[in-house]
């Protein structure tokens, strides 16, 4: 149900051209890399991805399903969906023929898939990360595209994404997957800093861990150059502490550092100044809800903790 929704309101609301959103003439070709250890448990998840890409963006959009077991995924993906390789979409599913000494080093093929797919700076691609549960909506990736280079070239930030469970039509009232700290029940402040670069509001959150992560051509340029590209590198710098299946979906927040507060990652999201709120254009959805309420924290900003206690008031 939660994916016949959620594809119902991509389809109706999210249909906005890249084009639009960006001085580019043309819309850029987006490519995407999943990561996906066979699990059949999981394989619902990863084939409602999918749906997202092949209902909800442009044609020719190109995905990379990255696998420890092809043969698998394929037959318990075509045995829930006969029509898999007929959508508009590209799809490729990939096993690396390596062996993996940790599993999760999976994670880490799709920068193979990336620089493969690179072709430079001057052709205009988007390059989009996530594990097998998250759901990208394609308005969310034309509003990061408008203007996660201008925050780049001017700042060396970098735009990203917060991870959200529970209702996709209002995210900043749900539990953000990531913001938590054993609070049992505490409101927390989801701002570690706010800030404004150009015309745009953005916020640093707590955790910037999003399982996900979105680089344009300029991005890319710069980033397979950087020693942040090459995990055992990221392994010993690693100011978040993150294993190594995090890291994978880290992209560049550990790249171009600078001092507090952007000293342990320079990834932001949009923020709504006037409402004191996270935008939802910065929300990604996460399916595999597998954590229990009481170990979250209900995370919301300064600006809305007050809006309750106000209304909390009033109805006394």
């Amino acid at each position: 149900m939660f994916a016949i929704i959620y594809l119902l309101l991509n389809l109706l609301l999210q249909h906005l051209p890249l084009s639009c959103a960006n001085s580019n003439p043309s819309p850029p070709e987006i490519v995407v890399a999943i990561s996906a250890h066979f699990s059949p448990r999981r394989v619902p998840f990863l084939h409602s991805t999918l749906q997202t890409f092949a209902q909800g963006y442009p044609p020719g959009t190109k995905v990379f399903v990255i696998t420890n077991d092809k043969d698998q995924t394929l037959s318990s993906l075509s045995a829930l969906d006969p029509d898999l390789f007929k959508y508009p979409y590209e799809l490729t599913v990939i096993e690396p023929s390596e062996p993996l000494s940790d599993p999760h080093k999976l994670t880490w093929y799709h920068r193979k898939v990336f620089s493969t797919q690179f072709e430079g700076a001057s052709h205009k691609q988007i390059f989009l990360y996530i594990e097998d549960d998250i759901h990208v909506p394609y308005s969310h990736l034309v509003h990061w595209w408008s203007g996660a280079d201008d925050l780049y070239e001017s700042s060396k930030l970098i735009s990203s994404f917060y991870r959200v469970d529970g209702d996709p039509t209002a995210p900043s009232l749900g539990f953000l997957t990531d913001q938590f700290k054993n609070c049992e029940g505490e409101i927390w402040d989801v701002a570690g800093t706010e800030f404004s670069v150009g015309g745009g509001h953005f916020v640093q959150l707590w955790n910037p861990y999003s399982a996900s992560y979105a680089l344009s051509s300029t991005m890319m340029r710069d980033f397979v150059m950087m020693s942040e590209w090459d995990l055992n590198h990221l392994l010993s710098i690693n100011p978040m502490g993150m294993d190594v299946r995090e890291l994978a979906a880290s992209g560049m927040m550990f790249s171009n550092l600078q001092g507090p507060p952007f000293d342990r990652s320079t990834a932001v999201v949009p923020w709504d100044k006037a409402s004191g709120a996270l935008k939802i254009e910065g929300a990604v959805y996460h399916m595999d809800v597998s954590k229990e309420a009481p170990n979250w924290c209900w995370v919301v900003s300064e600006a809305r903790k007050k809006q309750q206690q106000e209304q909390q008031q009033q109805e006394l």
